[in-house]
């Protein structure tokens, strides 16, 4: 989630968001009906509530990520459960938004867009040529505002001083500079079929976690068994890590939230399957005033998290089986079988 810039105008929240390529794919009413006549033609691949996500939708979310680029044929199955993932996500969190009255006056959207423009034209810009830049519509850039600006609203009413200072003690390490010295089990997934692949390495991981878990195994002699990186012949030792700036983040969010000897569930990252195991801290020194911004960057996270988890036990959520789709909340990946003709 990107930073919620609380204190910008909806103008150049748009603005913002626009150039730096970061707004999500729709979530407009008016962009969830057909266009005249195709109704009866759209896809329906998840429901919940009275809701439903159709494939052109989420092919056009996949469309957005890869920026006019093409997906490898091996990939398209996680990169579309992944976009699909995402756009379930963001209309949860918008009925809740809406629900809670965080959303903007369709007033205050209707002057942050003039303001919009008029900022365009100061750079001899048409809003046309910004929306077509942009690859939205009108009605989508406005929803998008909605959605946007009602997160602002969540994180303004929720993250006080008070809450970022608690949320920084109970998260100390991930903020204040620690250095981690890490280890982990690297499997590469491999194969023609790289669903399969997948679901059976992380099964694979989960096995080894478990028999390390129970004495059976170290972690060093797993590594060396297992561990398809070079790291191997050292046990799986990485050395010392900072959080940011050496390793993915998917794997060093992991990585820091371990204590010294926890071996961490079965983490994806771009290159593998990890098992992952802190084995000593450095601490650092950092005050949360320090990293306030940084603060509110996850705090936000963990909100929206805590809130798709209370949302998703009344939503009814279900998967048609039209798309490729993660079990939710987990990283197994289902890809259905394509129907018979």
């Amino acid at each position: 989630m990107t930073r919620m810039h609380a204190e910008l105008p909806l103008s150049r929240l748009l603005l913002a968001w626009c150039l730096a390529g970061c707004l999500p794919a729709a979530l407009a009413a008016q962009d969830a009906q057909a266009p005249a006549g195709e109704a009866s033609e759209r896809v329906v691949v998840a429901r919940f509530g009275d809701q439903s996500i159709y494939q052109d939708e989420v092919e056009r979310e996949l469309q957005q990520t890869l920026r006019g680029g093409q997906a490898a044929i091996d990939a398209l199955p996680m990169l579309q459960a992944e976009a699909l993932e995402a756009l379930v996500k963001r209309r949860i969190i918008m009925e809740y938004l809406r629900r809670e009255g965080l959303t903007p006056t369709a007033a205050d959207v209707e002057n942050a867009i003039q303001l919009l423009q008029t900022n365009l034209q100061r750079e001899n810009k048409t809003y046309e040529d910004f929306l077509k830049l942009s690859n939205r519509t009108d009605a989508q850039l406005r929803e998008e505002t909605v959605y946007r600006t009602g997160l602002q609203a969540l994180v303004r009413a929720r993250a006080t001083d008070a809450v970022l200072e608690q949320y920084f003690n109970e998260h100390r390490q991930l903020f204040d500079g620690s250095v981690l010295r890490l280890s982990h089990i690297i499997w590469r997934v491999e194969g023609v079929d790289r669903v399969r692949a997948l679901n059976e390495t992380l099964a694979k991981a989960e096995q080894v976690r478990t028999l390390i878990g129970e004495g059976k195994l170290t972690f060093e002699d797993a590594a060396a068994r297992f561990s398809a990186g070079p790291s191997r012949r050292k046990g799986g030792d990485l050395g010392f890590i900072p959080r940011r700036g050496r390793l993915e983040n998917r794997f060093t969010d992991a990585a820091f939230r371990l204590k010294k000897d926890e071996v961490s569930p079965p983490v994806r990252t771009g290159v593998g399957v990890h098992l992952i195991k802190c084995t000593d801290i450095r601490p650092g020194q950092k005050s949360w005033v320090e990293v306030r911004d940084e603060l509110v960057d996850a705090y936000s996270d963990e909100l929206l998290n805590s809130v798709l988890a209370e949302e998703i036990k009344q939503a009814n959520l279900q998967f048609t089986g039209a798309m490729p789709y993660f079990v939710f909340g987990t990283q197994q990946l289902v890809v259905p079988p394509r129907p018979a003709k």
